[in-house]
């Protein structure tokens, strides 16, 4: 593409064209359908967002795990004491299930892994 089409396009001399966006957001490293959605060429709706599951699924771990604590730091409930938090609607205390029970603390930055035998003193002299 010329560098005179691509002004014409920009400027609205000349019709867009959706495949020069979709080659703008992708050199620009932009998500597609975004920039589909802002130059009309389709809707939000068209676009259609992932459903929750599916972007749970590919969502990493570390981001999992920054999207909570980005709700748990605007939550209003941060603010109680922590037993209540634990309360369930009618006031039972709900269990962890086996997933974080875990007999040992996982370390891989610090390449160790502490067991429940290890004393807190032994873990900071690690």
């Amino acid at each position: 593409m010329t560098q005179s089409t691509l002004s014409r396009q920009i400027s609205g001399a000349s019709t867009l064209d959706a495949g020069l966006v979709i080659k703008v957001a992708r050199a620009y490293g932009l998500n597609v359908l975004e920039a589909l959605v802002a130059s009309g060429f389709v809707t939000e709706e068209e676009a259609g967002a992932p459903g929750v599951a599916s972007a749970l699924e590919r969502a990493t771990d570390t981001e999992l795990a920054r999207e909570i604590l980005r709700r748990a730091e605007e939550s209003e409930r941060m603010r109680e004491p922590v037993s209540t938090l634990a309360d369930g609607p009618e006031g039972e205390v709900i269990e962890a299930d086996e997933r974080f029970s875990s007999t040992s603390r996982a370390l891989p930055e610090l390449g160790y892994v502490a067991g429940t035998d290890d004393s807190e003193e032994e873990l900071d002299r690690e």
